[in-house]
C-alpha cells in the first residue's frame, strides 16, 4: 500500500513537471511568434501573415476596426507601415487552447505618408486549432508614458519630439503720458508706450538626446 502511494505521487509529479515544461514551451513559442509577426509587417510579408491570421480575426485601431481581408489590404497596399516596432517586454497568459499576449511596444509606423511614433500595449488573442496557433485579435491600446525608443532607430532628420520647453519674459519699460485717455477722441494724453519687451522660448528637451537652448 505504502509502495503504491509513492508511485503514485511520483507519477503525478512528472506529469505534473511535463505539463509545466509543455506550457512555458508554448509560452516561448508565442512570444517568438508574436515577435516574428512585427517583422513580417514590417517586411509586408502578407503571405506569411495570411497563413497567421485567424479567418474571423478582428483588428482593433485607434481609428477603427479591420478584419482579416481589410488588414492585408492595408499592409500590402503601405497605407499603413509597420516600419519597426520595438518591443520592451511580453507577457503570456494561457488558457486552454486560448492564449493572450501583451506587448508593451514604442510603434514607427508610416500613415499617409507621414512617420509617427506611439507607445502602446498590443493584446493579442491567440487559438489553437489542429495543432496550429492562429492570431485572431490584435488591439493597439495607446500608452501615456514617453515613447523609449531607442535613438538609432528614429531617423532623427525628419522629426524631432520635444518632451519639455522652458521661456522667459523680459519686462522692458513703459512709458505714459499725462492726463486720461479717451478712446472716443484719441490724443497722446494718457496713452502708453511700450519697448523692449520679449517673451522667449528656451531650453527645449528633446524625447532623446541632449537639452537644445
Amino acid at each position: 500500500m505504502k509502495q503504491a502511494s509513492v508511485i503514485l505521487i511520483v507519477s503525478l509529479w512528472i506529469v505534473g513537471t511535463m505539463a509545466l515544461a509543455q506550457s512555458r514551451s508554448e509560452e516561448q513559442y508565442l512570444t517568438n511568434l508574436s515577435r516574428t509577426k512585427w517583422r513580417w509587417m514590417a517586411n509586408k510579408q502578407t503571405d506569411s501573415l495570411e497563413q497567421l491570421f485567424h479567418e474571423k480575426s478582428v483588428f482593433v485601431h485607434m481609428g477603427g476596426n479591420m478584419d482579416k481581408t481589410q488588414e492585408l489590404n492595408v499592409i500590402k497596399e503601405g497605407s499603413i507601415w509597420y516600419k519597426q516596432a520595438e518591443v520592451h517586454s511580453v507577457s503570456v497568459r494561457m488558457a486552454g487552447n486560448t492564449a493572450i499576449v501583451l506587448s508593451d511596444i514604442d510603434l514607427l509606423a508610416v500613415v499617409g505618408g507621414n512617420e509617427v511614433v506611439n507607445p502602446f500595449t498590443v493584446t493579442e488573442v491567440f487559438v489553437k486549432g489542429k495543432g496550429q496557433w492562429k492570431l485572431a485579435s490584435l488591439t493597439f491600446s495607446r500608452l501615456s508614458r514617453p515613447v523609449r525608443m531607442s535613438h538609432q532607430a528614429l531617423d532623427v532628420n525628419n522629426f524631432l519630439s520635444i518632451r519639455e520647453q522652458g521661456s522667459f519674459a523680459i519686462g522692458g519699460s513703459i512709458l505714459k503720458n499725462s492726463g486720461t485717455f479717451d478712446p472716443y477722441k484719441p490724443t497722446p494724453e494718457g496713452q502708453t508706450y511700450r519697448g523692449d519687451h520679449a517673451y522667449v522660448f528656451t531650453r527645449y528637451l528633446p524625447m532623446h538626446g541632449a537639452i537644445l537652448w
